[in-house]
């Protein structure tokens, strides 16, 4: 298949880490010039760390797109210049208080490439101990908790934990 050929970018608009392009662009198919707006986020990072157990340390924390609290892996944005893997033992140590120093990047994935540009990698961490002093963010609020593979399953299937990212991150993982 043939590239589309874009004529333009234009910053349409601007907040924290978010923007969002005007992108002119041309179907090479029919010739058809169309605006197509993408948001551009920064790359993501989730870590799947699990607990000599067997476990895997899941949290809870309030999302304000949902306006619920929903049940995820740690994890965040990736700052600028960081290490993928580094981004997510500091996203495992401040969201969960866990440590190791067993860590294996796994892959990635886009999360909505129909409209944003970003990536979400997956980390694996093994042997995770919890009880270092957690690191939150002034606008985070986390609970920590620890699910066998099979409670993941029946969250899915419940509902409880309907993150596609997070779904895709503990398939990558081989944690359920």
């Amino acid at each position: 298949m043939q590239k589309w050929e874009q004529k333009s970018s234009e910053l349409v608009f601007e907040a924290g880490f978010m923007k969002l392009r005007k992108n002119k662009c041309v179907n090479p198919r029919n010739s058809h010039v169309g605006d197509y707006y993408v948001f551009h986020f920064p790359d993501w990072v989730t870590i799947v760390p699990f607990t000599q157990q067997g476990n895997v340390v899941m949290i809870r924390q309030y999302r304000h797109g949902s306006q619920e609290y929903e049940l995820e892996l740690p994890g965040g944005a990736i700052e600028k210049g960081e290490d993928v893997v580094e981004a997510g033992i500091r996203e495992l140590q401040e969201e969960s208080g866990g440590t190791c120093s067993d860590y294996e990047l796994l892959g990635k994935v886009r999360p909505n490439p129909s409209m944003q540009d970003n990536w979400c990698y997956t980390v694996l961490a093994k042997d995770v101990q919890l009880g270092s002093v957690r690191n939150m963010d002034l606008g985070e609020d986390i609970e920590v908790l620890e699910m066998t593979p099979r409670e993941l399953k029946q969250a899915i299937k419940s509902g409880e934990l309907n993150n596609a990212m997070m779904i895709s991150s503990l398939y990558l993982a081989d944690a359920l």
